[in-house]
This record gives structure tokens, sequence and C-alpha cells, in this order.
């Protein structure tokens, strides 16, 4: 009955599926399309640079798909360690499974850090004279903010990530609204502009001259 008490050193069922996949989600996307949008338009010179989205979104479907298979399979707590453990027994013992719990204790951290390095970049377009310090000392609070979340029981995490789930799915959206109103004509052009030596040269003369007026690029 579900009203009955949990057996006596079992696990409880605190994340639903909801809450699963808000978590996977926000893992899978994070800070990386908002940072390499600009990027890959700037390469791609023009609205083909989705194909490179598409690409990456067929791939995540495979690794879902096998995720889900291993999960079916093989139930419980662990995960990736879970499965190293199984696929390796009979060659590496717990050798796999050992390096990958020191790596991810790597990589967590260096995950976060991406994610508050977008956050600031992103901040300095609001706020123009952030500065290196400025920024700095921003990205620390939010890092004290994400450890003073993550400080909860799982259940309240849950609720956290779902809320940041519907913030992600919104910012997303906007983007994808604000892209598809902007003409097609002029954006190449400015992508290309904003990544040629020749937007460098007018910012340089434009600090030369004091930072009066402002260049805009052709067309």
């Amino acid at each position: 009955m579900s009203g009955s008490p949990p057996p006596s050193g079992g696990f409880v069922r605190r994340v639903g599926l909801f809450q699963a996949t808000a978590i996977n989600m926000s893992q899978m996307c994070g800070i990386g399309p908002f940072v390499t949008i600009p990027l890959m338009v700037a390469a791609f010179g023009g609205p083909q640079a989705v194909a490179g989205f598409i690409a990456g979104a067929v791939l995540a479907l495979a690794d879902g798909l096998i995720w889900a298979e291993l999960g079916a399979s093989m139930p419980g707590s662990g995960g990736s360690y879970v499965y190293l453990r199984q696929a390796f027994q009979y060659r590496t013992g717990r050798l796999m499974p050992f390096l990958f719990v020191w790596t991810a204790m790597l990589f967590i951290p260096l995950i976060m850090s991406t994610g508050v390095v977008g956050f600031v970049q992103y901040l300095g377009y609001l706020v123009p004279d952030l500065g290196q310090t400025g920024g700095d000392l921003v990205g620390l609070a939010v890092i004290a903010l994400v450890v003073l979340l993550l400080w909860r029981g799982i259940e309240h995490i849950a609720k956290i990530t779902a809320v940041m789930w519907a913030v992600m799915i919104a910012a997303v959206s906007l983007v994808i609204v604000a892209a598809a109103k902007v003409p097609s004509g002029g954006k190449a052009r400015r992508s290309r502009w904003l990544s040629s030596p020749r937007r460098r040269r007018a910012r340089r003369s434009q600090s030369r001259n004091g930072g009066g007026g402002r260049y805009r690029p052709p067309g």
C-alpha cells in the first residue's frame, strides 16, 4: 500500500518520472546551446547552423535510448557505476567504476563552472560595466547559491530542478521565437561581420576616438 511505511533499510522513491525527466533534460541542455549559438551562426554564416543542433538531437536520442535500455535491464541505485561494474567485472574488476567515481568528482564541478561562466557572459550584456572583478564575484556568489540549494533533501532538489527546467524551456522558446523574427537577409551578413577582423578594427578605432558614436555593420 502507498500509505504503509517503507521497509527497513530499503530505498524510498522520492523522485518521480517528471522530476527525473527534468533533471536529465537540464543536464543534457545546460548552458551549452546559449553559449554556442552565436559561434555556430558565425561559423556557418546563416541559418544552416541548425544542422549542427539537429545532429546533436539525433545523438542525444540514441544516447537516451541506450540509457533507457541499461536502466531497464539493470535497475538499481548507482547508474554508471553499476553499468561499468557489470560490464567490466570479468576484465578489470572494480577498476573502471572506481575510476568513474574519481573522474566524476572532477568533471561535475567543471560542468557547474561552465554554467556559471555562461551566466556571467550573458550578464555582461545587461551590465556592460560589470568588469572582470565584478564577474568573478558574481560567479562566486552563484556557486555559493547552488551549493546552498543542493544542501537539501532529494525531494526538495527535485522540485527546484523542475522549476529550473521550466525556466530553461522558456529561455529556449524565446531564443527560437527571437531567431524566427530576424530577417534572413541581414542575419548572415551580420553574423559574418561579428566574427570578422573588420569588427575588431572598428572597435579599436572607436576606442582611440574616445568611444564617440557607434559603428554599425554594413547592410
